[in-house]
């Protein structure tokens, strides 16, 4: 059952006379900091320890400034993968409906959701962007469609995404696993006495409606459709209540992976359970950065002169007779090297005996590195750990070792599971923001269908992993489709950055008539009477047909399926009749 509109506000005044929060708040916001200070690599204070026994307030600070975290460059290679689930092709990705003028507008509010300043725009790539961030610095964060005012006269609400993170998602309920209400807390600046004052805006979010608690100053007169609202603290807000007319609130959650401390309420990053990992590296980096810039680096010893000074006086110690510095050795007492115009001169004795070796008058003293060694191997050790604490698997990381075939494909099934639930996620927020739109902006017929689903594979083979899958699946005689699939894996990798050229590829298989044979069967099926004259005579000019289409037919390539079709059976008719053998007719009495 809906809040009431006196619960709703008792929420808001909770909030503002008693700092209300819900109960996993502080948890929330510390994992937020938590995975920002590992993704950017900042704010390392937040994750080394101070060792009390033996590290002072000087010592850990001058350890702070010498280490150098390497954190943002392991999550990023965590964070990778998740880029190609929402880089893959879904199974299925649908909005259909008879009502083709709701389709049409419903397609270009998704366009305008996310806009961007280069050249993609729209709710796809809020995904791939915003979305996949968010999932991984702030999971607890909720998405909310908000939308300007317009007239319903001549135009549609445009929806756009708003950002609720954890900190300012200071309240929340849900009442059999359906969002009740959300709560958001945001800064705000507001005039008071004419001055410029730091405040808070209140906006509940509920089922049909949403309220809003805005601080404002003493002099502030409230528009007709505002109420005043003054605190205990004597701080004054405006009320305003504006109707949604939906039949659920317009938000959504970013996290999909339940937080077991508190018991599935909120959500953890795809990275937590590394955690413990992750704090063993910082230590360890942060020792071995010690040590490298402490210790590692090699001594130098050399037998030096004394000063003899610049004057008659000469040198005593670094000091003239007068007491002044000396000018030579500048207070050292002695005369080294401090440049290659410098050299260090000695007498030459009057017998061989007395000459000194010179190799040593200098010797450099490199200290022991075995220790040095060890902490860079069990810092690369725990990083593998991270890999595999994620992705149940280290192949990701890279391996001296030949992994077979059938241990390869096992490590990808282990990426993939990782990877199947954000999958999961992606398609249930991708289904639930266009249902949304669609009802904000009142394109919603009764026989919407709005689906998308990805498939288990998202396709993370490298191009040398496809082409031996490939040659296996010739020599095992697999079945074609098994075959035509893998062709295009390997089309899709090696068009990577060119999209226009893929996309001729995939317009071009449409229409090929052996898909996934090899040129064995091609060869074999071609010879047959019972494979069909035209099938054969797509086959002999398949490249010709498409050089032609493209050649007489500007945007050939981005057009409908069925006017694609259509220009090609027109080709094809016409070398039918070209190609097509003349029926002799035998007439025995000539």
């Amino acid at each position: 059952m809906p809040l009431t509109l006196d619960q709703a506000h008792q929420i808001i005044i909770d909030a503002i006379e008693n700092d209300t929060t819900h109960p996993n708040y502080k948890r929330v916001n510390a994992l937020a900091d938590f995975y920002m200070n590992l993704i950017t690599g900042e704010g390392l204070e937040n994750l080394l320890h101070q060792f009390a026994l033996r590290e002072d307030d000087a010592s850990f600070q001058q350890r702070l400034e010498l280490t150098i975290s390497t954190t943002d460059a392991l999550t990023s290679s965590l964070m990778n993968p998740f880029e190609k689930v929402l880089r893959t092709d879904p199974l299925v990705k649908r909005i259909e409906s008879k009502d083709e003028k709701a389709i049409e507008v419903l397609t270009d509010k998704l366009m305008e959701f996310f806009h961007s300043e280069n050249q993609n725009s729209g709710l796809d790539y809020w995904f791939q962007t915003r979305f996949k961030s968010l999932s991984f610095t702030d999971p607890n964060a909720f998405i909310v469609l908000e939308w300007d005012a317009f007239d319903g006269n001549y135009e549609k609400a445009s929806p756009y995404p708003y950002e609720v993170s954890s900190a300012q998602a200071i309240n929340f309920s849900y009442r059999n696993n359906k969002l009740e209400f959300l709560l958001d807390k945001r800064p705000n600046v507001y005039e008071d006495l004419d001055l410029k004052k730091s405040g808070y805006k209140f906006t509940l979010y509920l089922v049909g409606y949403v309220l809003v608690y805005e601080q404002v100053g003493k002099r502030y007169i409230p528009e007709t459709n505002e109420a005043i609202y003054q605190s205990k603290g004597d701080t004054r807000y405006a009320i305003r209540l504006h109707e949604t007319k939906l039949d659920s609130i317009p938000a959504i959650s970013i996290g999909y992976i339940e937080d077991d401390l508190t018991k599935g309420v909120t959500y953890i990053n795809p990275f937590h359970v590394a955690r413990s990992w992750f704090m063993k590296v910082i230590r360890l980096i942060s020792e071995a950065d010690l040590s490298k810039t402490l210790h590692a680096f090699p001594q130098k010893f050399q037998y030096v002169q004394p000063c003899l000074g610049d004057t008659a006086g000469g040198c005593i110690s670094g000091r003239t007779r007068d007491g002044d510095v000396c000018g030579t050795c500048k207070g050292t007492g002695y005369v080294f090297h401090q440049s290659a115009q410098d050299a260090v001169i000695l007498p030459l004795p009057r017998n061989k005996e007395d000459m000194l070796n010179l190799d040593n008058l200098m010797v450099y003293k490199h200290p022991p590195i075995d220790l040095l060694k060890f902490q860079e191997d069990i810092i690369d050790k725990y990083e593998g750990k991270i890999h595999a604490a994620v992705f149940n698997t280290q192949a990701m990381v890279k391996k001296t070792t030949v992994a077979t075939a059938t241990e390869r494909d096992q490590e990808m099934d282990s990426v993939y599971d990782t990877l199947h639930p954000f999958a999961e996620k992606v398609t249930a927020a991708w289904s639930a923001i266009v249902s949304l739109i669609s009802e904000i902006t009142e394109t919603n017929p009764a026989d919407l269908v709005v689906d998308m689903r990805y498939p288990n594979d998202f396709k993370l083979k490298s191009f040398a992993q496809l082409i031996a899958d490939l040659k296996t699946a010739n020599e095992s005689n697999a079945p074609s489709f098994v075959r035509a699939k893998l062709n295009a894996d390997i089309a899709e990798q090696t068009f990577v950055d060119q999209p226009e050229e893929f996309n001729k590829y995939q317009v071009k298989q449409r229409f090929y008539p052996f898909s996934g044979k090899t040129m064995d069967e091609v060869n074999f099926l071609m010879g047959m009477d019972y494979t069909p004259f035209r099938t054969k005579v797509l086959y002999a000019n398949f490249d010709m047909l498409f050089k032609r289409a493209e050649k007489e037919n500007t945007g050939f390539w981005m057009f409908k399926q069925d006017k694609q079709e259509a220009i090609l059976d027109q080709y094809l008719d016409e070398l039918e009749q070209q190609l097509k053998p003349k029926q002799v007719e035998f007439n025995p009495m000539v």
